[in-house]
């Protein structure tokens, strides 16, 4: 574990390797675009200024519309994830929770596939459902039920029962890969296969509008959810010793849950399912910065964020003429890791 005195200059280090991470992909791709024409396009008119040379139109929009909003929506989809998975790790005590392990993501999922489906179907006011922000609503929307639905059957006696909360989470995944199979099986050709790949995640299909428009409520989640540090520690202790020190925990809980469902569900809406992220990066950074929520919570954005990037930079270089799906590389990688978590926990209950 790195030294408390040392902990802000790790966060530091992660958001300049955060924004060199994201520079970095701008340059590679099927066309390669060097790092002085990338300045020069984000400059603009002060390019002629500097020294740099005009970059060429083909390049403008390949970097503007194709790949600034892909990486933008890889740094802030990989990194609210990551977060999420952290608040809720934190808010059930357990760090088993995990926004697709438990029911939030799967929610999300089917509040934007009825929205895909009823796009294809609908008569009825289609523009209505043809609509990123009507995707964006509706998947929000499921996940903030499901994570209600699974938070308030795995109560036990005022405290999360955590079998329970997976159980509950196998649950609602299943129920909702249920109502996503009717989905599929009522769906035309085009809309089936839109379902499907949107299913297995992916950075790149989400319209660049609607990205940036997103973008300014995924930083408003982040900045609220960042600010629940405080009750997020206190929480660890104990409902009893929360209300001891002035601490609420329904009201903190029901915030949570609130917050958490909208910044999944809208990273689910723009970004597709994408699984094991909330699982693995809160783990893995808790064992660099320790239990404190106050450099948690930031340390798994950033470490979510950066991972997200170069897993979406592989994604598309791996395979010629081919973007493979990031849930299916992160399921690859999140699955054993989260058996090696179950086989840990059960070794210690054990011993």
């Amino acid at each position: 574990m790195i030294p408390k005195a040392y902990r802000s200059i790790l966060l530091l280090a992660l958001l300049v390797l955060a924004l060199a991470s994201g520079f970095l992909s701008l340059n590679f791709g099927s066309i390669p675009i060097a790092p002085s024409e990338i300045f020069s396009i984000f400059l603009g008119p002060l390019n002629t200024h500097i020294g740099f040379h005009e970059p060429s139109p083909e390049h403008t929009t390949i970097v503007l519309q194709l790949r600034f909003p892909r990486i933008l929506l890889a740094l802030l989809g990989g990194g609210s994830l990551a977060l999420a998975g952290a608040i809720l790790q934190g808010l059930f005590r357990n760090p088993l929770a995990d926004p697709a392990l438990i029911g939030v993501s799967s929610g999300g999922a089917v509040g934007a596939g009825l929205v895909l489906l009823m796009a294809s179907s609908a008569r009825l006011a289609p523009t209505l459902w043809d609509n990123p922000y009507t995707l964006m609503l509706a998947a929000m929307t499921g996940s903030i039920l499901s994570t209600y639905l699974v938070y308030q059957l795995s109560k036990t006696g005022g405290r999360i029962h955590v079998p329970t909360m997976l159980l509950c989470g196998i649950a609602v995944n299943a129920f909702g890969g249920a109502l996503v199979g009717v989905m599929l099986f009522s769906a035309d050709l085009d809309t089936l296969r839109e379902i499907t790949f949107w299913g297995m995640g992916s950075f790149s299909r989400a319209p660049h509008t609607a990205v940036f428009t997103a973008t300014p409520l995924f930083l408003v989640l982040m900045v609220l959810l960042l600010r629940q540090s405080q009750a997020l520690n206190v929480l660890l202790l104990g409902n009893a010793e929360a209300l001891h020190l002035g601490y609420d925990p329904h009201p903190i809980h029901r915030r949570l849950i609130l917050l958490c469902g909208a910044l999944v569900g809208l990273s689910v809406a723009l970004c597709g399912s994408i699984a094991f992220v909330g699982l693995v990066v809160p783990h893995l950074v808790r064992l660099l910065v320790g239990p404190n929520h106050r450099f948690l919570l930031p340390a798994s954005f950033l470490v979510g964020a950066i991972l997200m990037v170069m897993v979406d930079l592989l994604a598309a270089n791996l395979l010629e003429h081919a973007n493979i799906p990031i849930g299916i590389l992160t399921a690859f990688v999140g699955a054993p890791f989260f058996l090696y978590l179950l086989l840990g926990a059960r070794r210690k209950e054990i011993v």
